[in-house]
């Protein structure tokens, strides 16, 4: 009877060591993480309806990633609502294989553009569909009308100069190839050689690098 029991015992262990090698086996090798599906969420409660709305405008093919990402998240982390918008809704693709949910099309944010408290252009090699787009030229035209925060980093402030809303102001912008400081200047805006660039409520930032201080700038404007 004892061994019996014995048996039964050892039995048990040995399951139980099969089951801690079937874990093992599945667990990620050392040092690489579990892939982890993250998304930023707004604040919960009324916070975000106070602090009010934020609108994004990206390309809908080839916008900047981190330029996006980068700054969607520091506007819903400090709890304001973000629409993004785009010349049709749908799943986005930026330049480096990252998506986007456009929300409203171009011309739906031109009509509600009174609803937000800012309105920024992302860059990237897409960006360019906006530079000589009426619809774009409109809604940032209404934009800076309205005196909201205006920002674009980039490919992006060309867009707002062809607007013609940098006259005469400070900006930067990304330069290279075709798209010079001349080629930018010769819309209005005093060129400056800065990572990000403030000028009343307009904002403009040179790229990706400076994805994190155009936020903050954008923010700091908006407080």
């Amino acid at each position: 009877m004892r061994r019996n029991a014995a048996l039964l015992v050892s039995l048990a262990f040995i399951l139980a060591g099969c089951h801690l090698l079937k874990s093992n086996d599945e667990a990620p090798p050392a040092g690489e993480a579990p892939k982890v599906e993250s998304k930023a969420v707004a604040k919960p409660g009324g916070d975000a309806e106070s602090r009010g709305a934020v609108l994004l405008v990206i390309a809908f093919h080839g916008f900047q990633d981190k330029e996006y990402e980068t700054t969607h998240k520091v506007l819903l982390d400090a709890g304001y609502k973000v629409d993004t918008a785009s010349l049709q809704t749908g799943t986005a693709q930026g330049a480096l294989e990252g998506t986007a949910v456009v929300d409203l099309t171009l011309m739906e944010a031109v009509k509600q553009v009174d609803s937000y408290r800012a309105v920024v252009l992302i860059g990237g090699p897409g960006a360019t569909v906006f530079h000589d787009n009426e619809t774009a030229h409109d809604l940032v035209r209404k934009a800076v009308d309205a005196k909201l925060v205006v920002g674009a980093i980039c490919l992006a402030p060309f867009t707002l100069a062809k607007a013609g809303v940098l006259e005469g102001l400070y900006a930067t912008a990304w330069t290279g190839g075709k798209f010079t400081v001349e080629s930018l200047a010769k819309h209005g805006p005093l060129y400056r050689d800065e990572p990000v660039v403030v000028d009343g409520n307009i904002v403009t930032a040179s790229g990706p690098p400076a994805s994190a201080e155009f936020a903050a700038a954008l923010l700091k404007l908006l407080k």
